[in-house]
């Protein structure tokens, strides 16, 4: 397993690239790098063809995972099959850069989950019924079944959580205090 730090967001709202945005003098990105390289992860970073320069500046390149350009669709989803299309053999443990204040539990707890079911092909936190599906794991199973869809044409909906819907998911629900560690930033006036 790879973790993938998925950077290549457009930020509209945002108004700057919200993973080179300073939280404690570390980018949002590399807090994100560090949560997942805390649990032994190989990181690479999903960035898109504006950010690739950047991001070079802040990370190896090697570590970089432009979005590919065959993919005609949009969003996190771009990012992902692109990760997966870059390490065909590895499943993905994504987390959205802007989800500055995860906890390494939850992490951890995604990754026992995959651990004792072992059979799914995503995992992915229930929160009030919605998917979390930027801190989730893909298997190569599940990704090569959306592969699979998209290229014969049949991936009507490019959302991740339609995405999720076409899978064998496990679903893991989130207590109250849980919840809070999915607040993601999509203004500045989130941050105060």
């Amino acid at each position: 397993m790879i973790g993938v730090v998925l950077c290549g967001g457009q930020s509209e709202r945002m108004g700057s690239d919200k993973g080179s945005l300073l939280a404690d003098g570390k980018t949002w990105a590399s807090i994100a790098e560090e949560k997942l390289k805390a649990i032994n992860l190989p990181v690479k970073f999903s960035v898109n063809a504006t950010q690739e320069s950047d991001y070079s500046k802040l990370f190896e390149k090697q570590n970089l995972i432009p979005d590919d350009i065959n993919l005609n669709i949009g969003g996190p989803l771009k990012g992902v099959l692109s990760a997966h299309l870059a390490a065909p053999a590895e499943d993905l443990f994504v987390l959205a850069c802007d989800l500055i204040k995860m906890d390494i539990s939850l992490i951890n707890k995604l990754i026992d989950e995959q651990q004792q079911h072992p059979d799914f092909d995503a995992y992915v936190y229930l929160n009030n019924e919605f998917y979390e599906p930027l801190c989730c794991i893909y298997t190569t199973k599940g990704l090569a079944k959306i592969m699979k869809l998209y290229n014969e044409g049949n991936l009507k909906k490019h959302s991740m959580h339609a995405t999720l819907d076409l899978l064998n998911t496990r679903k893991i629900g989130l207590t109250v205090s849980e919840k809070s560690y999915f607040k993601n930033f999509n203004s500045l006036t989130e941050l105060d």
